[in-house]
């Protein structure tokens, strides 16, 4: 048991690694890939141990804001703690849609989902809710007693564009 423990500490580890390193890869002036996002997102996941099917549609390499992407990242972090933490089930999906305007991302899981009564300033109010509202992320959270929970995230980019550019190779 101990041997298994530290396997997946190890394993845990080698995931946020990779995080941090994509992060690093795939944020700044330039914005964020979309298939680095999702990469991103899965890994989170794996590092909750939770089985994630994942459905990207992704139909432009026009990257992504850094601040709605890093809303989407966080959002959806928060999204798969709470499928870990309280729906009763290990499994859940995530879609992922971009086509270079609109961003539409969800998690849904079908748990034991909940009234989804918020409290101001706290949980799902302010980890998905108020992160996402701060850069014109719509986001929906669907829920009721028995049926699951789903996570809805939309941005629609109608004027905010990333300037496209290269980057210096690293050596």
């Amino acid at each position: 048991e101990v041997e298994a423990t530290r396997a997946r500490c190890a394993h845990d580890l080698r995931e946020l690694r990779h995080l941090r390193d994509t992060r690093n890869d795939v944020t700044g002036d330039t914005g964020v890939g979309a298939e680095a996002l999702v990469r991103s997102l899965a890994a989170r996941a794996a590092v909750l141990s939770l089985d994630v099917e994942v459905a990207d549609r992704i139909s432009s390499a026009a990257p992504i804001p850094t601040d709605v992407a890093d809303a989407v990242a966080g959002a959806c972090a928060e999204a798969l703690i709470n499928v870990a933490k309280h729906s009763g089930v290990r499994t859940a999906e995530l879609t992922f849609a971009w086509d270079g305007a609109l961003l539409d991302v969800r998690v849904q899981d079908d748990g034991r989902g909940w009234t989804g009564e918020l409290v101001a300033d706290h949980g799902v109010a302010r980890s998905i809710l108020d992160r996402t509202a701060d850069v014109g992320i719509d986001a929906l959270v669907a829920t009721a007693p028995g049926a699951g929970t789903t996570v809805s995230l939309t941005w629609r980019s109608t004027t905010r564009r990333c300037r496209v550019g290269t980057r210096a190779s690293r050596s």
